[in-house]
Protein backbone atom coordinates (compact mmCIF):
# COMPACT_ATOMS: atom_id res chain seq x y z
CA UNK A 1 0.00 0.00 0.00
CA UNK A 2 3.02 2.19 0.66
CA UNK A 3 4.61 1.39 -2.58
CA UNK A 4 0.89 2.57 -4.08
CA UNK A 5 0.89 5.44 -2.39
CA UNK A 6 4.29 6.88 -3.36
CA UNK A 7 3.59 5.75 -7.13
CA UNK A 8 0.38 7.72 -6.70
CA UNK A 9 1.88 10.98 -5.70
CA UNK A 10 4.87 11.27 -8.01
CA UNK A 11 2.27 10.55 -10.92
CA UNK A 12 0.22 13.50 -9.27
CA UNK A 13 3.48 15.67 -9.36
CA UNK A 14 4.24 15.05 -13.04
CA UNK A 15 1.03 15.75 -13.89
CA UNK A 16 1.18 18.72 -11.97
CA UNK A 17 4.50 19.29 -13.85
CA UNK A 18 2.89 18.69 -17.12
CA UNK A 19 -0.13 21.73 -16.26
CA UNK A 20 2.58 23.95 -14.93
CA UNK A 21 4.63 23.54 -18.49
CA UNK A 22 1.74 23.93 -20.42
CA UNK A 23 0.70 27.12 -18.86
CA UNK A 24 3.73 28.57 -18.84
CA UNK A 25 4.18 27.67 -22.43
CA UNK A 26 0.83 28.73 -23.73
CA UNK A 27 1.68 32.44 -21.73
CA UNK A 28 4.97 32.58 -23.51
CA UNK A 29 3.56 31.95 -26.91
CA UNK A 30 0.36 34.22 -26.47
CA UNK A 31 2.41 37.12 -25.50
CA UNK A 32 4.66 36.11 -28.90
CA UNK A 33 1.53 36.70 -30.59
CA UNK A 34 0.26 39.94 -29.37
CA UNK A 35 3.78 41.50 -29.51
CA UNK A 36 3.48 40.26 -33.71
CA UNK A 37 -0.14 42.05 -33.87
CA UNK A 38 0.92 45.36 -32.49
CA UNK A 39 4.07 45.50 -34.72
CA UNK A 40 1.69 45.07 -37.47
CA UNK A 41 -0.83 47.15 -36.46
CA UNK A 42 1.00 50.10 -34.91
CA UNK A 43 0.38 53.67 -36.87
CA UNK A 44 2.94 55.24 -39.08
CA UNK A 45 3.72 58.80 -38.15
CA UNK A 46 1.12 60.59 -41.13
CA UNK A 47 0.71 64.44 -41.85
CA UNK A 48 -2.84 64.03 -40.97
CA UNK A 49 -2.38 63.77 -37.04
CA UNK A 50 -2.13 66.96 -36.08
CA UNK A 51 0.80 66.81 -33.56
CA UNK A 52 2.80 63.91 -35.00
CA UNK A 53 6.34 64.05 -35.54
CA UNK A 54 7.83 60.77 -37.24
CA UNK A 55 9.92 58.27 -35.27
CA UNK A 56 11.15 54.82 -35.03
CA UNK A 57 13.58 52.57 -33.98
CA UNK A 58 16.77 51.29 -36.15
CA UNK A 59 15.88 49.57 -39.31
CA UNK A 60 15.65 45.74 -39.45
CA UNK A 61 17.57 43.70 -41.57
CA UNK A 62 16.39 40.84 -43.54
CA UNK A 63 13.86 40.42 -46.59
CA UNK A 64 11.23 39.72 -44.33
CA UNK A 65 11.96 41.89 -41.98
CA UNK A 66 12.57 44.94 -44.03
CA UNK A 67 8.49 44.18 -45.61
CA UNK A 68 7.70 44.18 -42.39
CA UNK A 69 9.14 47.31 -40.94
CA UNK A 70 7.98 49.14 -44.93
CA UNK A 71 4.11 47.89 -43.70
CA UNK A 72 4.62 49.76 -40.46
CA UNK A 73 6.07 53.04 -41.67
CA UNK A 74 3.59 53.37 -45.03
CA UNK A 75 6.09 52.68 -47.70
CA UNK A 76 4.98 50.84 -50.46
CA UNK A 77 7.57 48.21 -50.85
CA UNK A 78 8.38 47.58 -54.50
CA UNK A 79 11.51 47.28 -57.10
CA UNK A 80 14.39 49.54 -55.39
CA UNK A 81 12.16 51.61 -52.98
CA UNK A 82 12.55 50.01 -49.17
CA UNK A 83 16.02 49.17 -49.53
CA UNK A 84 16.97 53.44 -50.68
CA UNK A 85 15.72 53.93 -46.43
CA UNK A 86 17.75 54.98 -44.22
CA UNK A 87 17.12 54.24 -40.75
CA UNK A 88 16.11 56.92 -38.34
CA UNK A 89 17.68 57.75 -35.43
CA UNK A 90 15.87 58.33 -32.07
CA UNK A 91 15.15 61.94 -32.36
CA UNK A 92 12.42 61.21 -35.87
CA UNK A 93 12.34 62.82 -38.93
CA UNK A 94 14.64 65.18 -40.83
CA UNK A 95 14.37 67.03 -43.77
CA UNK A 96 15.71 64.85 -46.31
CA UNK A 97 15.37 61.27 -44.83
CA UNK A 98 13.77 58.24 -46.21
CA UNK A 99 14.25 59.48 -49.70
CA UNK A 100 14.00 57.84 -53.12
CA UNK A 101 15.14 59.70 -56.22
CA UNK A 102 13.98 59.71 -59.63
CA UNK A 103 12.40 62.02 -62.60
CA UNK A 104 9.61 63.79 -63.79
CA UNK A 105 7.78 63.86 -67.15
CA UNK A 106 9.74 66.87 -67.90
CA UNK A 107 12.81 65.20 -66.88
CA UNK A 108 13.15 67.46 -63.65
CA UNK A 109 14.45 65.34 -60.88
CA UNK A 110 12.25 64.75 -58.09
CA UNK A 111 12.28 62.83 -54.64
CA UNK A 112 9.80 61.18 -52.63
CA UNK A 113 9.98 61.83 -48.57
CA UNK A 114 8.64 58.68 -46.75
CA UNK A 115 9.73 60.21 -43.84
CA UNK A 116 5.89 62.08 -42.76
CA UNK A 117 4.70 64.04 -40.15
CA UNK A 118 5.35 67.78 -38.43
CA UNK A 119 8.63 69.24 -39.34
CA UNK A 120 11.43 69.10 -36.71
CA UNK A 121 13.45 72.88 -38.10
CA UNK A 122 17.39 71.62 -38.36
CA UNK A 123 20.03 73.67 -36.96
CA UNK A 124 21.04 74.80 -40.56
CA UNK A 125 17.75 75.86 -41.47
CA UNK A 126 17.50 77.92 -38.34
CA UNK A 127 20.95 79.78 -38.89
CA UNK A 128 20.45 80.16 -42.79
CA UNK A 129 17.30 81.58 -41.90
CA UNK A 130 17.88 83.49 -39.07
CA UNK A 131 16.55 86.85 -39.83
CA UNK A 132 13.01 85.54 -40.86
CA UNK A 133 12.79 83.63 -37.78
CA UNK A 134 13.58 86.79 -35.69
CA UNK A 135 10.35 87.99 -37.59
CA UNK A 136 8.40 85.57 -36.97
CA UNK A 137 9.07 84.94 -33.40
CA UNK A 138 7.72 88.40 -32.86
CA UNK A 139 4.59 87.94 -35.53
CA UNK A 140 3.50 84.70 -35.43
CA UNK A 141 0.74 83.15 -33.21
CA UNK A 142 0.58 79.50 -32.14
CA UNK A 143 3.10 79.23 -35.14
CA UNK A 144 0.66 80.32 -37.73
CA UNK A 145 0.95 82.90 -39.84
CA UNK A 146 -0.61 84.83 -42.97
CA UNK A 147 1.24 86.00 -45.70
CA UNK A 148 1.01 87.50 -49.24
CA UNK A 149 3.74 87.40 -51.51
CA UNK A 150 4.26 91.22 -53.23
CA UNK A 151 5.86 93.66 -55.18
CA UNK A 152 5.52 97.66 -55.22
CA UNK A 153 3.66 97.65 -58.44
CA UNK A 154 0.58 96.19 -56.41
CA UNK A 155 1.00 99.17 -54.11
CA UNK A 156 0.89 101.45 -57.44
CA UNK A 157 -2.36 99.77 -58.47
CA UNK A 158 -4.10 100.65 -54.95
CA UNK A 159 -4.73 96.79 -54.43
CA UNK A 160 -2.09 95.76 -51.58
CA UNK A 161 -3.22 98.57 -49.80
CA UNK A 162 -7.05 97.46 -49.58
CA UNK A 163 -5.23 94.04 -48.99
CA UNK A 164 -3.83 95.00 -45.84
CA UNK A 165 -6.63 97.46 -44.62
CA UNK A 166 -8.63 94.62 -44.45
CA UNK A 167 -6.43 91.88 -42.91
CA UNK A 168 -6.10 94.84 -40.09
CA UNK A 169 -9.44 96.14 -39.87
CA UNK A 170 -10.23 91.79 -39.42
CA UNK A 171 -8.25 91.93 -36.21
CA UNK A 172 -5.62 89.70 -38.15
CA UNK A 173 -1.98 90.45 -35.89
CA UNK A 174 -0.23 87.09 -37.33
CA UNK A 175 0.26 88.56 -41.07
CA UNK A 176 3.27 89.53 -43.38
CA UNK A 177 4.50 91.18 -46.43
CA UNK A 178 6.93 89.06 -48.41
CA UNK A 179 8.71 92.06 -50.06
CA UNK A 180 10.25 91.26 -53.60
CA UNK A 181 12.11 94.54 -54.20
CA UNK A 182 13.01 97.20 -51.87
CA UNK A 183 11.22 100.04 -52.64
CA UNK A 184 8.19 97.59 -51.45
CA UNK A 185 10.32 97.30 -48.07
CA UNK A 186 10.53 101.11 -48.17
CA UNK A 187 7.12 101.35 -48.07
CA UNK A 188 6.07 99.36 -45.59
CA UNK A 189 8.46 100.20 -43.09
CA UNK A 190 6.91 103.53 -42.91
CA UNK A 191 2.97 102.16 -42.36
CA UNK A 192 4.44 99.90 -39.96
CA UNK A 193 3.52 96.57 -41.81
CA UNK A 194 5.31 93.80 -40.36
CA UNK A 195 7.24 92.68 -43.83
CA UNK A 196 10.26 90.06 -44.93
CA UNK A 197 12.35 91.12 -47.92
CA UNK A 198 13.09 87.99 -49.99
CA UNK A 199 14.44 87.90 -53.56
CA UNK A 200 13.23 85.31 -55.45
CA UNK A 201 13.61 85.22 -59.56
CA UNK A 202 11.70 83.46 -61.93
CA UNK A 203 12.71 80.75 -64.10
CA UNK A 204 13.25 80.91 -67.96
CA UNK A 205 10.18 79.31 -68.67
CA UNK A 206 8.48 81.64 -66.15
CA UNK A 207 9.54 85.10 -67.70
CA UNK A 208 6.57 85.23 -70.53
CA UNK A 209 3.99 85.17 -68.33
CA UNK A 210 1.64 87.77 -67.18
CA UNK A 211 3.00 89.65 -64.09
CA UNK A 212 0.12 88.54 -61.65
CA UNK A 213 1.02 83.84 -62.61
CA UNK A 214 4.88 85.04 -62.87
CA UNK A 215 4.26 86.59 -58.68
CA UNK A 216 2.27 83.89 -58.17
CA UNK A 217 4.63 81.06 -59.09
CA UNK A 218 7.13 83.26 -56.91
CA UNK A 219 5.40 82.46 -53.50
CA UNK A 220 6.07 78.30 -54.04
CA UNK A 221 9.80 79.22 -53.55
CA UNK A 222 8.87 82.21 -50.65
CA UNK A 223 7.02 79.20 -48.97
CA UNK A 224 9.46 77.02 -48.06
CA UNK A 225 11.24 79.10 -45.82
CA UNK A 226 8.58 79.36 -43.27
CA UNK A 227 7.61 75.65 -43.39
CA UNK A 228 11.11 74.54 -43.07
CA UNK A 229 11.44 76.73 -39.51
CA UNK A 230 8.45 75.09 -38.17
CA UNK A 231 5.55 77.33 -39.12
CA UNK A 232 1.82 76.79 -40.85
CA UNK A 233 0.91 79.00 -43.16
CA UNK A 234 -2.22 80.53 -44.59
CA UNK A 235 -1.20 81.88 -48.17
CA UNK A 236 -2.88 84.40 -49.86
CA UNK A 237 -3.16 85.91 -52.83
CA UNK A 238 -3.79 89.91 -52.58
CA UNK A 239 -6.81 90.41 -54.85
CA UNK A 240 -8.47 88.72 -51.61
CA UNK A 241 -10.80 90.46 -49.29
CA UNK A 242 -11.24 89.76 -45.87
CA UNK A 243 -13.80 90.44 -43.37
CA UNK A 244 -13.16 88.23 -40.39
CA UNK A 245 -10.15 86.57 -38.83
CA UNK A 246 -9.60 83.30 -41.40
CA UNK A 247 -7.94 81.47 -38.32
CA UNK A 248 -11.02 81.01 -36.36
CA UNK A 249 -12.71 79.25 -39.10
CA UNK A 250 -9.80 76.82 -40.06
CA UNK A 251 -9.82 72.80 -39.48
CA UNK A 252 -6.24 72.37 -39.64
CA UNK A 253 -6.35 68.14 -39.90
CA UNK A 254 -4.74 68.04 -43.18
CA UNK A 255 -1.59 69.14 -44.62
CA UNK A 256 -3.13 71.52 -47.42
CA UNK A 257 -6.57 73.08 -47.13
CA UNK A 258 -7.53 75.06 -50.08
CA UNK A 259 -10.07 77.30 -51.41
CA UNK A 260 -12.07 76.07 -53.92
CA UNK A 261 -12.85 76.93 -57.48
CA UNK A 262 -15.99 75.44 -57.30
CA UNK A 263 -19.13 77.01 -57.11
CA UNK A 264 -21.69 74.62 -55.48
CA UNK A 265 -21.23 71.20 -53.84
CA UNK A 266 -20.72 69.23 -56.51
CA UNK A 267 -18.03 70.84 -57.85
CA UNK A 268 -16.70 71.84 -54.46
CA UNK A 269 -16.80 68.25 -53.12
CA UNK A 270 -16.32 66.33 -56.04
CA UNK A 271 -18.70 64.29 -58.36
CA UNK A 272 -19.54 61.31 -60.17
CA UNK A 273 -19.11 62.40 -63.80
CA UNK A 274 -19.89 60.15 -66.91
CA UNK A 275 -18.37 60.06 -69.83
CA UNK A 276 -20.31 58.41 -72.96
CA UNK A 277 -18.71 57.04 -75.91
CA UNK A 278 -21.26 55.46 -77.89
CA UNK A 279 -19.01 53.13 -80.15
CA UNK A 280 -18.64 51.20 -77.06
CA UNK A 281 -21.88 49.90 -77.22
CA UNK A 282 -22.84 48.02 -73.99
CA UNK A 283 -20.41 49.42 -71.92
CA UNK A 284 -20.86 53.13 -73.30
CA UNK A 285 -20.93 54.50 -69.88
CA UNK A 286 -17.46 55.70 -68.34
CA UNK A 287 -17.63 56.75 -64.71
CA UNK A 288 -15.11 59.37 -63.50
CA UNK A 289 -14.86 61.49 -60.36
CA UNK A 290 -14.39 65.10 -61.23
CA UNK A 291 -13.90 68.23 -59.17
CA UNK A 292 -13.09 71.43 -59.64
CA UNK A 293 -9.61 72.53 -58.90
CA UNK A 294 -8.18 73.63 -55.50
CA UNK A 295 -7.50 78.09 -56.03
CA UNK A 296 -3.86 78.05 -55.48
CA UNK A 297 -3.93 81.59 -54.47
CA UNK A 298 -5.63 81.07 -50.83
CA UNK A 299 -5.08 77.66 -49.10
CA UNK A 300 -3.70 76.92 -45.46
CA UNK A 301 -0.36 74.58 -45.54
CA UNK A 302 0.65 72.42 -42.57
CA UNK A 303 4.34 72.57 -42.16
CA UNK A 304 4.66 68.46 -42.73
CA UNK A 305 7.41 66.90 -44.40
CA UNK A 306 4.66 66.35 -47.08
CA UNK A 307 4.00 70.01 -47.04
CA UNK A 308 8.02 70.37 -48.03
CA UNK A 309 8.09 67.82 -50.61
CA UNK A 310 4.56 69.47 -52.24
CA UNK A 311 6.41 73.15 -52.56
CA UNK A 312 9.90 71.27 -53.94
CA UNK A 313 7.88 69.63 -56.76
CA UNK A 314 5.65 72.66 -57.74
CA UNK A 315 8.95 74.91 -58.20
CA UNK A 316 11.05 72.11 -59.83
CA UNK A 317 7.87 71.44 -62.65
CA UNK A 318 7.59 75.26 -63.12
CA UNK A 319 11.57 75.81 -63.68
CA UNK A 320 10.93 72.95 -66.49
CA UNK A 321 7.95 73.58 -67.89
CA UNK A 322 5.96 77.22 -68.85
CA UNK A 323 3.23 76.34 -66.90
CA UNK A 324 0.60 77.93 -64.34
CA UNK A 325 1.37 77.61 -61.16
CA UNK A 326 -2.09 76.48 -60.23
CA UNK A 327 -2.70 74.03 -62.70
CA UNK A 328 0.37 72.41 -61.94
CA UNK A 329 -0.22 73.00 -57.59
CA UNK A 330 -3.31 70.33 -58.26
CA UNK A 331 -1.54 68.00 -60.70
CA UNK A 332 0.93 67.51 -57.98
CA UNK A 333 -1.26 67.57 -55.14
CA UNK A 334 -3.16 64.55 -57.01
CA UNK A 335 -0.74 63.04 -59.82
CA UNK A 336 -0.80 58.82 -58.67
CA UNK A 337 1.87 56.75 -58.38
CA UNK A 338 3.14 55.09 -61.97
CA UNK A 339 6.17 53.50 -63.39
CA UNK A 340 8.66 55.19 -61.61
CA UNK A 341 6.69 57.94 -60.83
CA UNK A 342 6.07 58.27 -56.90
CA UNK A 343 2.57 59.75 -55.79
CA UNK A 344 2.76 62.32 -53.07
CA UNK A 345 -0.30 61.53 -51.83
CA UNK A 346 -0.70 64.52 -49.13
CA UNK A 347 -3.86 65.11 -47.21
CA UNK A 348 -6.32 67.08 -48.12
CA UNK A 349 -9.20 69.69 -47.08
CA UNK A 350 -11.38 71.98 -48.90
CA UNK A 351 -12.51 75.08 -46.98
CA UNK A 352 -15.99 75.98 -46.81
CA UNK A 353 -17.25 77.73 -49.84
CA UNK A 354 -19.54 80.35 -48.06
CA UNK A 355 -16.78 81.04 -45.49
CA UNK A 356 -13.28 81.34 -47.83
CA UNK A 357 -15.76 81.99 -51.11
CA UNK A 358 -14.45 83.02 -54.56
CA UNK A 359 -16.19 85.28 -56.47
CA UNK A 360 -17.97 83.10 -59.32
CA UNK A 361 -19.81 81.85 -56.15
CA UNK A 362 -20.58 85.96 -55.04
CA UNK A 363 -21.10 87.56 -58.19
CA UNK A 364 -22.99 85.01 -59.64
CA UNK A 365 -25.27 83.31 -56.82
CA UNK A 366 -24.87 84.98 -53.32
CA UNK A 367 -25.59 88.44 -54.27
CA UNK A 368 -28.86 87.57 -56.05
CA UNK A 369 -30.40 85.93 -53.00
CA UNK A 370 -30.74 87.84 -50.28
CA UNK A 371 -30.60 85.39 -47.57
CA UNK A 372 -27.54 84.37 -48.88
CA UNK A 373 -26.07 87.53 -49.01
CA UNK A 374 -27.17 87.69 -45.27
CA UNK A 375 -25.39 84.80 -44.35
CA UNK A 376 -22.51 85.55 -45.79
CA UNK A 377 -22.42 89.28 -43.72
CA UNK A 378 -22.29 86.74 -40.66
CA UNK A 379 -20.46 84.05 -41.50
CA UNK A 380 -17.82 85.17 -45.02
CA UNK A 381 -13.93 85.27 -43.68
CA UNK A 382 -12.03 86.11 -47.29
CA UNK A 383 -13.21 86.44 -50.48
CA UNK A 384 -10.94 85.64 -53.46
CA UNK A 385 -11.66 88.25 -56.34
CA UNK A 386 -10.27 85.51 -58.77
CA UNK A 387 -12.99 84.82 -61.75
CA UNK A 388 -13.39 88.29 -62.66
CA UNK A 389 -10.03 90.59 -64.44
CA UNK A 390 -11.97 93.67 -63.06
CA UNK A 391 -10.28 92.47 -59.62
CA UNK A 392 -9.46 95.91 -57.57
CA UNK A 393 -13.05 97.23 -58.74
CA UNK A 394 -14.81 94.36 -57.41
CA UNK A 395 -12.69 94.29 -54.15
CA UNK A 396 -13.82 98.03 -53.56
CA UNK A 397 -17.21 97.30 -54.42
CA UNK A 398 -17.38 94.64 -51.84
CA UNK A 399 -15.78 96.97 -48.88
CA UNK A 400 -17.95 99.39 -49.96
CA UNK A 401 -20.99 96.99 -49.39
CA UNK A 402 -19.93 94.93 -46.50
CA UNK A 403 -17.78 97.76 -44.38
CA UNK A 404 -19.77 101.09 -45.61
CA UNK A 405 -22.93 100.00 -45.75
CA UNK A 406 -23.42 101.03 -49.45
CA UNK A 407 -25.91 98.47 -50.53
CA UNK A 408 -25.54 99.19 -53.88
CA UNK A 409 -22.32 98.79 -54.51
CA UNK A 410 -22.65 95.30 -55.94
CA UNK A 411 -25.31 95.58 -58.43
CA UNK A 412 -25.83 94.18 -61.37
CA UNK A 413 -25.77 97.27 -63.28
CA UNK A 414 -22.46 98.08 -61.99
CA UNK A 415 -20.97 94.10 -62.32
CA UNK A 416 -22.31 91.67 -65.20
CA UNK A 417 -22.14 88.00 -63.91
CA UNK A 418 -18.87 87.24 -65.77
CA UNK A 419 -16.64 89.48 -67.43
CA UNK A 420 -18.61 90.16 -70.58
CA UNK A 421 -21.37 93.37 -71.08
CA UNK A 422 -24.95 92.93 -71.28
CA UNK A 423 -24.73 93.68 -74.65
CA UNK A 424 -21.85 90.91 -75.28
CA UNK A 425 -23.82 88.46 -73.14
CA UNK A 426 -26.97 88.31 -75.22
CA UNK A 427 -24.64 87.62 -77.97
CA UNK A 428 -23.14 84.43 -76.54
CA UNK A 429 -26.63 83.13 -75.09
CA UNK A 430 -27.84 83.73 -78.94
CA UNK A 431 -24.73 81.97 -80.23
CA UNK A 432 -25.26 78.98 -77.56
CA UNK A 433 -28.60 78.90 -78.29
CA UNK A 434 -28.66 78.89 -82.04
CA UNK A 435 -25.87 75.95 -81.59
CA UNK A 436 -28.24 73.85 -79.14
CA UNK A 437 -31.45 74.77 -81.62
CA UNK A 438 -29.41 73.76 -85.07
CA UNK A 439 -28.62 70.51 -84.22
CA UNK A 440 -32.20 69.25 -83.11
CA UNK A 441 -33.38 71.21 -86.23
CA UNK A 442 -31.09 68.65 -88.28
CA UNK A 443 -33.45 66.10 -87.47
CA UNK A 444 -36.86 68.33 -87.89
CA UNK A 445 -35.59 69.02 -91.38
CA UNK A 446 -35.59 65.13 -92.41
CA UNK A 447 -39.08 64.44 -91.42
CA UNK A 448 -41.15 67.58 -92.53
CA UNK A 449 -39.67 70.77 -92.39
CA UNK A 450 -39.07 72.45 -95.95
CA UNK A 451 -35.58 74.25 -96.93
CA UNK A 452 -37.40 77.58 -96.85
CA UNK A 453 -38.94 77.22 -93.56
CA UNK A 454 -35.06 75.81 -92.58
CA UNK A 455 -33.51 79.19 -93.54
CA UNK A 456 -35.99 81.69 -92.53
CA UNK A 457 -35.82 79.90 -88.50
CA UNK A 458 -34.69 82.27 -85.87
CA UNK A 459 -33.71 81.81 -82.29
CA UNK A 460 -37.14 82.43 -79.95
CA UNK A 461 -35.18 84.60 -77.17
CA UNK A 462 -38.23 84.43 -74.78
CA UNK A 463 -38.90 81.16 -75.62
CA UNK A 464 -37.01 79.58 -72.46
CA UNK A 465 -35.86 82.34 -69.94
CA UNK A 466 -32.00 83.15 -69.94
CA UNK A 467 -30.17 81.79 -66.84
CA UNK A 468 -27.37 83.42 -66.11
CA UNK A 469 -24.53 82.71 -68.28
CA UNK A 470 -20.84 81.59 -66.18
CA UNK A 471 -17.70 82.53 -68.53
Amino acid sequence: QSTWGHEFQMKRGWESYRLLLTLVLGVVMGANIAFMMIQNETPHCSADHVASVGGGGSGPTGERQLQSSAKRLGVPFGPGVTRKMVDRDEHGCRYGDDTVTFKGERGEPLYHQFCRGNVVPAAEDVERLKDLGAILEKVAIDREILVAVSDYNLILQGMLTTFIECVQRAQVKNFLIVALDDKLAEHLTKINVPFYRRDAVASDKQKNLGANHRISGLKFQVLKDFLLLGYHVLLSDVDIVTLNNPFERLYRDADVESLSDGFNDHTVNGYDDVFDDPNMGWSRYAHTFRIFVYNSGLFYIRSTYTSIELVDRVVGWLEAESAWDQAVFNLVIWKPSHGEYVGLNPTTRVMDPFVFMNSKTFFTIVRHDPNLLAEAARKMSMIHVNYHPDKYPRMLALVDYYVHGKKDAISLDKFPNGSETPERLRQIQEEEERKRRGGRRLLETAANVTADEEHEWVPDRHANPATPFYN
